[in-house]
């Protein structure tokens, strides 16, 4: 049933992209067809866990002498054509955690609702995933806090983790 709105949903939207991953085989592991055919386009998660932190990630990838771009990157250049970068193939960028998710607007679907929060996000990127409740994808990162750090529990999830991509691509030619 859920899987059944999502498509209706995408089928609207003419700017969307979903994100898949590679499994630790390589194996491809993305979104169902009947969900797929419906995005505009697909980009590649690839974060890297070092030290058991999620902390880089590569923007183009290559495998197997094809280029696979990041949904960072994906969401980007779709959103800004115009976007010029000089991100090098296969290297390796370190995220820059410049906010959490209490410093980025996020809302629930009745949020969606109210007028003015719809023309709040006009001509803005809009990330759409898990934010909680639950630990559910959330991962561990440099943005941990000591408490978070005692627990053990991790503390940033995954939609988070890729809005700062998105924002580290975006600052990337300024600090190069």
């Amino acid at each position: 049933m859920e899987d059944s709105i999502l498509a209706e949903s995408l089928k609207l939207i003419t700017n969307d992209i979903i994100a898949y991953h590679f499994d630790s085989m390589g194996k491809e592991e993305r979104t169902i067809e009947g969900i797929r055919k419906f995005a505009k386009e697909e980009g590649h998660i690839n974060v890297e866990n070092r030290d058991g932190i999620i902390s880089h990630f590569t923007p183009i990838t290559k495998m197997d002498g094809k280029l696979y771009e990041s949904f960072a990157l994906k969401v980007i250049k779709l959103w800004k054509p115009e976007f010029k970068h000089n991100l090098t193939v296969s290297k390796s960028v370190p995220i820059l955690y410049q906010r959490s998710l209490q410093q980025y607007y996020y809302f629930v679907t009745e949020d969606l609702l109210n007028k003015d929060v719809c023309e709040l996000l006009k001509d803005k990127i809009v990330l759409v995933g898990f934010l909680g409740p639950g630990d559910e994808d959330k991962h561990f990162t440099p943005m941990r806090n000591n408490e978070k750090n005692i627990e053990g529990k991790p503390d940033t999830y995954g939609l988070v983790i890729q809005a700062n991509a998105i924002r580290t691509i975006l600052e990337y030619e300024k600090r190069d």
